[in-house]
This record gives C-alpha cells, sequence and structure tokens, in this order.
C-alpha cells in the first residue's frame, strides 16, 4: 500500500484548537503507570484533556519534522543561492 502523506490542509480541525470541542470524541484505552494517574487525579487534571493535547504536540512535532525532511534539499539550494547572489532584491532596499 503506497503511503500518501497528510499535510496540514488535511487537518484544519486539528489546527484551530488540540482541545476544541467537538461532536464526536473516540474512545481509547491506554496503559499508563498507576502513580502518574492518580497524581493527575489528585491535582485535577482532565486525563482526556492531557492525552488529546499531548496528542496534539506530537502529531504537530511529527508533522513539521515529515515537512522539513521533504522540503530541506529545496531550502538549502535557496539558502546556497542566496550566499551566492544576495538576496534577490538587495539594491532596492533602502535601510
Amino acid at each position: 500500500m503506497e503511503h500518501t502523506p497528510l499535510h496540514t490542509y488535511d487537518w484544519p480541525h486539528i489546527l484551530a484548537s488540540p482541545l476544541q470541542e467537538t461532536p464526536m470524541r473516540t474512545k481509547i484505552t491506554l496503559s499508563v503507570d498507576p502513580s502518574i494517574v492518580a497524581e493527575a487525579k489528585a491535582l485535577g487534571m482532565n486525563l482526556s484533556s492531557v492525552a488529546e493535547g499531548a496528542l496534539f504536540a506530537a502529531i504537530r512535532e511529527h508533522r513539521n519534522r515529515q515537512w522539513q525532511e521533504e522540503h530541506g534539499a529545496a531550502l538549502a539550494a535557496y539558502a546556497r543561492e542566496i550566499e551566492r547572489d544576495g538576496l534577490p532584491l538587495d539594491p532596492y532596499r533602502l535601510f
């Protein structure tokens, strides 16, 4: 099966807010150290919100790494071009 990368424009609901209320939620099962769960509950933390926020951050980091890997060569080539030729509009700068 061919992997089709999901780009940020495929996920507008995720980009809006990681903890935004949505009409549907998916129930999942997680295995977590009981002492961590007990401390989080003692602090009044909402475990679902914390897990959702952590997943949101991990997805964002993963997508950023993917983007950098996919576009790194082009960015490096552009940086070399700027280093060699300078900025395209440099002669028109007033500062």
